[in-house]
């Protein structure tokens, strides 16, 4: 069961948020309420409320603090910590460790890492 539904090669929504565009690489923090699409490099510390999607072309080093975590490129050496969904795509390439209440990991997709699920007694206390 795929915990967003899209169909296989759909491109991910830039309906609204922050989108980091393919030409772009960013160095640093990045906190905001707002999703975040990122289909360029972000190198750093991204906390946000809201989702971020990693697109085909998008590379995330660092950490990722967010509601939902959908990854269609590269997380390398990432902390991914999420309250509700992280989802790899077939596309995916993962080294990273991920924490989250669902994690699903699509047929394709490259994972090496550490994964821990929480149940929401877990989640208040973070």
């Amino acid at each position: 069961m795929k915990i967003f539904q899209r169909k296989p090669n759909e491109a991910l929504s830039h309906e609204t948020g922050i989108v980091i565009s393919s030409r772009a690489t960013v160095e640093g923090e990045l906190n905001t309420n707002e999703d975040v699409h990122l289909d360029g490099e972000f190198t750093g510390n991204l906390v946000t409320t809201g989702l971020v999607e990693i697109e085909a072309n998008g590379k995330v080093a660092g950490s990722v603090k967010s509601r939902s975590l959908l990854v269609a490129g590269k997380l390398i050496d990432t902390e991914a910590e999420c309250r509700d969904a992280i989802e790899l795509l077939p596309s995916a390439i993962a080294r990273a460790n991920l924490s989250s209440r669902t994690i699903e990991i699509q047929k394709g997709a490259y994972f090496v890492g550490k994964i821990t699920t929480k149940q929401d007694h877990d989640l208040l206390h973070t």
